[in-house]
């Protein structure tokens, strides 16, 4: 189906820096690709929201009670990122090496994973075939509340989004003491254009 799809020009195949792509257009790009910082952080706040359930806190302010010495943080953690439990969450990839000059990122969702398929294939050398979601000019930029906060309330991610980038500097130096470092340059609250994100179809 993709090669008919490639072979009837429906398809942008490593489009060049001066193609014209607009929203929705289809495009398959070649490229290395790395789970953004957005996941991975995605990952704690998922934990986070699911113990504030679990213990019937409403208040945004004991997130900063949740620690990860806490045995039930600990061993949320250790199941998500030790024994790689896959989670309902849509994924932000990087692709660096493609034929855009600009960056180029990936939304993956999370129905997308089939039988024994997970997260730790996402990255490496692939194919991505998908459609354009966003187009983000030079000067502009992105939120990354979709990914980052997914399953939050709207209102939340707001009021969230509004204070996250010490939640999210909490959020790293806490990860650090399990080993787990993320890049002081990712993805975190927002992606800074020119950049492109693609609704993913397929990776190959």
């Amino acid at each position: 189906m993709i090669d008919g799809l490639i072979r009837e020009k429906a398809v942008h195949v490593n489009p060049v820096g001066d193609s014209a792509l607009l929203k929705d257009a289809l495009i398959e790009i070649e490229g290395s690709t790395r789970i953004t910082a957005a996941s991975v952080m995605s990952k704690v706040f998922f934990v986070f929201r699911r113990l504030m359930l679990a213990r019937d806190i409403n208040e945004l302010s004991e997130l900063a009670n949740l620690d990860v010495e806490d045995p039930d943080v600990a061993e949320a953690i250790q199941r998500v990122y030790l024994q790689n439990e896959l989670l309902p969450l849509p994924m932000l990839l990087e692709v660096t090496g493609s034929s855009l000059p600009h960056k180029v990122y990936v939304n993956v969702r999370p129905d997308f994973f089939i039988d024994e398929a997970s997260a730790d294939r996402l990255e490496g050398d692939l194919r991505v075939l998908g459609s354009v979601y966003r187009l983000i000019p030079e000067g502009e930029f992105r939120v990354t509340d979709e990914w980052l906060l997914h399953g939050w309330e709207f209102m939340m991610r707001r009021i969230m989004m509004a204070q996250i980038q010490d939640d999210l500097q909490e959020v790293t130096r806490q990860l650090s003491r399990l080993g787990l470092d993320v890049p002081d340059d990712d993805v975190h609250a927002y992606i800074s254009g020119p950049a492109i994100v693609i609704d993913a179809i397929a990776l190959y």
